[in-house]
C-alpha cells in the first residue's frame, strides 16, 4: 500500500475517481475539474449514472488556475499603463497648448511693439512737421526767401 501511495500516478488516479465519486453525490468540484481534466460532458455522465439532472454545460466551465493575486496583478499592470498613457497624453496636450500659447503672446507683442513704433514715429513726423512749418514761416521772412521766389 506504501508503494502503491507513493506513485504519483496513482494518488492522481485516486483523486480523480474521488472528484468523481463526488459528482455522483450531486457536488460539482469546479475549482479541481481542470486539474484533474474532467470535462463537462463527464460530469453530465457522471450524474444521468447516478439518476441525477443533467447540468447545462455553460455552468460547468471550470475556473481558471490562476490566483486571485495573478489576476489582480494583470489588471493592475493594465491600469498602470492606461493611466501612464493617459498622463503622457495629458503631457503633450498641456506642452502643445503652452507652445500655441507662447506663439500668440509673441504675436501680441509684436503687434503692440509695431503699434508703439508707429506712434513713435507719428509723434517725430508732427514734431519734425511742426519744426519744419517754423523753419518755413521764418525763412519765408528772410530776404533770401524773396530773391529765391524773384528768380
Amino acid at each position: 500500500m506504501k508503494k502503491y501511495r507513493e506513485d504519483p500516478e496513482n494518488v492522481y488516479r485516486e483523486d480523480r475517481l474521488k472528484r468523481i465519486r463526488s459528482i455522483r453525490s450531486g457536488i460539482i468540484p469546479r475549482p479541481t475539474m481542470q486539474k484533474y481534466q474532467i470535462t463537462p460532458t463527464e460530469v453530465n455522465q457522471e450524474r444521468e449514472q447516478a439518476g441525477l439532472k443533467k447540468t447545462d454545460e455553460d455552468e460547468l466551465e471550470p475556473y481558471p488556475i490562476e490566483s486571485a493575486k495573478t489576476i489582480a496583478i494583470e489588471i493592475n499592470r493594465k491600469t498602470k499603463a492606461d493611466l501612464i498613457k493617459k498622463a503622457e497624453q495629458a503631457y503633450l496636450k498641456l506642452k502643445q497648448n503652452r507652445k500655441e500659447l507662447m506663439k500668440t503672446q509673441e504675436e501680441r507683442n509684436q503687434r503692440e511693439i509695431q503699434r508703439a513704433n508707429h506712434e513713435r514715429a507719428q509723434r517725430e513726423f508732427v514734431r519734425d512737421s511742426s519744426d519744419h512749418e517754423s523753419f518755413c514761416s521764418i525763412f519765408q521772412k528772410t530776404p533770401v526767401w524773396r530773391a529765391f521766389i524773384r528768380g
